[in-house]
């Protein structure tokens, strides 16, 4: 055989192996961290894939849980990936399983994984397994590409995720942002509704820092002399926020000054009951 039909073969003989190349992405037993943020508005747990990128899984309060993996070098094309949850090598008795398809997109963060998606993984990590995806590279397709999550020291950033989710807020900025707080006729107590939906309120602006300042403006029906019913409103405001400062609410919060329309500028009809009923209340407006 000729030194060049030799060399030939050599080439084809390399070309063929590194068609079948495999680029393996996993965080070390020793670099494998998982990290937790933590407030009553969003919570993420996330790690770190040395080299590849990073998976957060996350929700907002109101929202759904989802993972999102971020990578250092984005797709050029949207493609399928295979996802297996796999059993390390310490898991004699573990096997591994086989979760289905799930697509990518062509930018930075190419897998979005919906919440029925993430809850399995989460499972699946904190069994100690190693959720993994498989595709072609890339690049030119030639490799495949197994990018996995490391269930190793996992636990404790798990539970602290997972009190985080169980004392998340079941509400959002646009949830209390206007608020209406209503009284009883020629009255500025709070009543039990009136206190849940200020618990709500305060709740609220303990745990979100972006709210800058808290504006109310007190209310009444029409009936009655004009002058009492300006000091009314402004009794029913001033109750609205005593009740917040003594909640924790910050008195910084409250920028706005303290403002009463007694019965003019009325949000319902004072010629029936029920239109005076609406008018008898504070409105709290958030800004942010």
């Amino acid at each position: 055989m000729s030194r060049s039909i030799l060399l030939m073969l050599l080439l084809l003989s390399f070309a063929g192996s590194a068609s079948a190349a495999l680029q393996r992405y996993v965080a070390s037993e020793h670099e494998s961290r998982w990290f937790t943020s933590s407030s009553r508005l969003y919570c993420s747990l996330s790690h770190e894939i040395p080299i590849y990128g990073k998976a957060v899984f996350e929700r907002h309060a109101t929202g759904t849980l989802g993972m999102r993996l971020e990578v250092k070098r984005q797709p050029r094309e949207v493609g399928v990936a295979r996802l297996v949850s796999r059993a390390p090598s310490w898991k004699h008795e573990a096997r591994d399983r086989d979760l289905g398809q799930v697509s990518y997109r062509a930018e930075r963060t190419p897998f979005m994984l919906r919440q029925i998606e993430s809850r399995r993984l989460l499972s699946e990590l904190e069994q100690g397994m190693f959720p993994t995806l498989s595709y072609q590279d890339w690049s030119d397709g030639r490799d495949e590409v197994q990018v996995s999550l490391s269930a190793v020291n996992i636990r404790a950033s798990l539970g602290e995720f997972l009190d985080c989710l169980a004392m998340q807020l079941p509400y959002s900025f646009d949830h209390v942002k206007e608020s209406k707080v209503y009284f009883a006729f020629d009255s500025s107590l709070l009543d039990s509704t009136a206190r849940r939906r200020l618990d709500e309120l305060a709740d609220y602006l303990l745990a979100d820092e972006s709210v800058s300042g808290v504006a109310m403006y007190g209310r009444t029906d029409s009936r009655g002399v004009r002058s009492y019913n300006d000091v009314l409103a402004r009794r029913r405001a001033e109750a609205v926020r005593d009740y917040l400062l003594k909640r924790g609410v910050s008195a910084d919060k409250f920028t706005i000054k303290l403002r009463s329309f007694g019965e003019s500028r009325p949000v319902a009809s004072n010629r029936t009951a029920a239109g005076r009923a609406l008018n008898r209340m504070v409105e709290v407006s958030l800004l942010q």
